[in-house]
């Protein structure tokens, strides 16, 4: 009867420890994050958000992450709300923000928009990237120029027009030249130019080619707007002083350009440490006072983000290319546990091909996503020049010498005639 006793004990603490390891494998995680469309937002955009918020209260790329991450790790997953990804304070040798957060333990894991950088690796360990990012610049779109009623010489430039005038005025006084001559000559019989024909019919193949070319233009310039922007790339922006420009204070992309030593990185960062009132607070802030300064501004921000917002602001644009490459990875504690487990379920996700279905969902399904109609031109139709065409001009050209070369045989022959036949006589 004893040993009944003491193997129910046994069996109870059995149980109770089996039931204590597995709740500790499914404790909850803290998940620290900011809010920032689109990775995290409240689902009532007219609500202020609190403390007293719960997963359910919130919607965005992080939230879905989240939960997928859930699935293959076996944690329950808590979201603490903080402000800022983080900024080391000089003073008191002490990070704020999400890092700060993760230095001190006090979460476990970071999902948001932040960039892996150096010296953040020094304090936090990273995940293994779950999207690619680089820096771009956003401007306002040029403004759109008005309707001329003189649209329809817009295909050639002014120097082509020029050329065609004076080609057919060359032409013209060819023409009316012999027939003078034949007026002085009205007693006379009128002499037959065979220059004249070639005249003709060097006149009708060109005037065809230039109508040919010109209709196949015109209907561009007639039914498209024209814009033009001053700005390019880069290299435009550090090389005048009229459009300022600017990026979120004390972030990834600040610290790009100030550790920056090559051309023009280290010309902006000049001009900017010369005016700090340039820089934003926030990627909203920025992102506003380019709608605001009508086209006087620009601002540098990470690619990803620039391509959430010019799906939504049809005013807005990306200009020229990557200024750098980088990503974004999951923060975690120095020698986290749990670094290895959420590396295995971020190449899950990736193979099954998750990561680009939420990407597409929160980038360009939701939240007015798409609502811009991508427009791949790149500022305007292109004239064609005289350098396009000129090989009609010198075409023309040498068909006009050959009938001054005949008119003027012509003329001698006739000449020559007449004399003979005066001396004949």
């Amino acid at each position: 009867m004893h040993w009944m006793s003491s193997c129910l004990v046994i069996l109870t603490l059995c149980f109770v420890g089996v039931t204590a390891a597995h709740a500790e494998s499914k404790r909850n995680l803290t998940v620290v994050m900011m809010l920032r469309d689109p990775f995290l937002m409240l689902k009532e955009f007219d609500y202020q958000y609190n403390a007293s918020f719960v997963n359910n209260d919130f919607e965005g790329y992080g939230i879905d992450l989240m939960k997928e991450l859930e699935k293959v790790i076996g944690h329950n997953l808590e979201i603490k709300v903080v402000d800022g990804y983080g900024v080391y304070d000089e003073n008191t040798g002490q990070w704020n923000g999400m890092v700060g957060e993760l230095i001190e333990e006090k979460a476990d894991m970071a999902i948001a928009d932040l960039t892996m950088t150096e010296s953040r690796d020094k304090v936090i360990d990273f995940s293994l990237p779950f999207m690619e990012v680089g820096i771009q610049m956003l401007l306002k779109k040029p403004i759109e120029t008005q309707e001329n009623p003189f649209s329809f010489l817009d295909p050639f430039p002014s120097d082509v027009w020029i050329s065609l005038i004076a080609s057919y005025f060359g032409m013209a006084l060819l023409y009316f030249i012999p027939k003078l001559i034949n007026m002085k000559k009205s007693q006379q019989k009128e002499t037959a130019w065979f220059g004249l024909h070639l005249l003709k019919i060097t006149g009708i193949i060109f005037s065809i080619f230039i109508i040919c070319i010109y209709s196949a233009n015109l209907a561009p310039f007639l039914t498209y707007r024209w814009t033009r922007r001053s700005i390019e790339s880069v290299d435009d922006l550090a090389n005048q002083n009229k459009i300022k420009f600017g990026w979120v204070k004390s972030g990834s992309t600040e610290a790009f350009f100030r550790n920056s030593d090559s051309y023009p990185f280290d010309l902006l960062w000049e001009k900017m440490s010369e005016d700090p009132t340039m820089l934003s607070s926030s990627v909203r802030k920025g992102v506003d006072r380019v709608r605001i300064d009508d086209g006087d501004y620009a601002f540098f921000m990470e690619s990803i983000m620039a391509e959430y917002v010019v799906e939504r602001v049809c005013e807005l644009e990306v200009v020229g290319g990557l200024l750098n490459q980088n990503s974004y990875g999951i923060g975690l504690p120095l020698n986290s546990e749990h670094r290895k487990p959420i590396n295995k379920a971020l190449l899950q996700l990736e193979c099954n091909g998750i990561l680009a279905k939420l990407k597409q969902k929160w980038w360009v399904v939701k939240n007015g996503g798409g609502s811009c109609a991508v427009m791949a031109s790149e500022g305007g139709m292109a004239q064609l020049g005289l350098y396009n065409i000129g090989g009609i001009f010198w075409m023309l050209l040498i068909c006009l010498i050959c009938v001054v070369i005949v008119l003027a045989s012509e003329w001698v022959w006739q000449f020559c005639t007449q004399n003979v036949l005066v001396n004949v006589a």
